[in-house]
């Protein structure tokens, strides 16, 4: 699973917004 990171529910099988960070930094995608 990849960590995300999201200010408002996604409706995406998640009950509450997410705040995961790996190694203290977000997820970045170039």
């Amino acid at each position: 699973m990849l960590h995300r990171r999201t200010v408002y529910d996604d409706s995406e099988g998640v009950d509450e917004p997410l705040n995961e960070t790996a190694f203290g930094k977000g997820l970045v995608v170039r």
